[in-house]
């Protein structure tokens, strides 16, 4: 029996991973966002609705599915507290984020491998498991209403053999502010990437990134609506959303001196 406490982005695909496996429960102090905040969080417009686009404290609060946290004063920003989105709900941030699907640079996870000293967490010994989760749509080059709008991504940086549950694809319309930033920087010498951002390289820019959309219905693809709902439909997977439970709830095996915790206490 798993536990897995935070039904966020990388909880969800952790529990989804052992539910495969083993009898697994989910403790989230959210709930499902699609209940709870509609078409903010399932309409991929209604993104810059959302708590992420505000950093004002006095911002409009979603409190069934942020945190609410603010940054301490930040000198440079007129000493004001800068609000710090944090998803609470299933999904966690995949379900109130832009949207925007890429991954690191080579280089930052080979300094990953050389901090822990384990190879596994190096960019190609991480690439299968970026492939395992996700599903990549190419463009429909017809329906996108910009001619400038040229997507550039490397399809061997993906692998659709597998058919992951997180949906990767680009919208069919081309916001016009995106297509006139891309002349921009183009114009002072910053190139269009040649493979994307998705394959351990991040020169040049990359105006037209996939995005984290379920194609066929044009709607948010986060860790919930993909990994927990196979989740769902596959296993015994158990959610407890709307729980909550506090730091000194979780048990730890002092007397061993052991860093595992045998169990948690919540409250329903």
């Amino acid at each position: 029996m798993y536990l897995v406490v935070g039904g966020g982005t990388a909880g969800l695909v952790i529990a989804s991973r052992l539910a495969d496996v083993a009898s697994v429960g989910v403790i989230e102090a959210g709930g499902f966002y699609e209940q709870d905040n509609g078409n903010y969080n399932i309409v991929p417009f209604g993104s810059l609705q959302m708590p992420l686009a505000y950093s004002a404290e006095d911002y409009p609060k979603q409190p069934l599915v942020d945190w609410d946290l603010f940054s301490i004063p930040q000198t440079n920003a007129g000493n004001r507290r800068i609000h710090y989105a944090q998803g609470k709900t299933l999904g966690g941030s995949s379900a109130l984020n832009a949207l925007s699907y890429h991954r690191a640079t080579s280089g930052t996870y080979q300094k990953w491998a050389e901090a822990v000293g384990d190879e596994s967490f190096t960019f190609e010994n991480l690439l299968p498991y970026y492939q395992k989760s996700c599903h990549l749509t190419p463009p429909d080059l017809e329906k996108r209403n910009s001619t400038s709008a040229t997507v550039v991504y490397d399809p061997a940086a993906f692998d659709n053999s597998i058919v992951g549950p997180l949906q990767v694809s680009w919208n069919n319309w081309v916001d016009p502010t995106t297509d006139a930033l891309a002349h921009a920087v183009q114009s002072v010498g910053l190139p269009v990437s040649p493979v994307g951002f998705s394959s351990g390289y991040l020169s040049g820019h990359g105006a037209w990134v996939p995005s984290t959309i379920e194609p066929k219905q044009a709607v948010r693809s986060s860790s919930r609506s993909s990994f927990l709902e196979e989740a769902i439909k596959n296993t015994d997977i158990m959610v407890h959303a709307h729980t909550s439970s506090s730091e000194d709830s979780i048990r730890f095996r002092f007397a061993e001196k052991s860093k595992c915790s045998p169990g948690i206490n919540f409250r329903i």
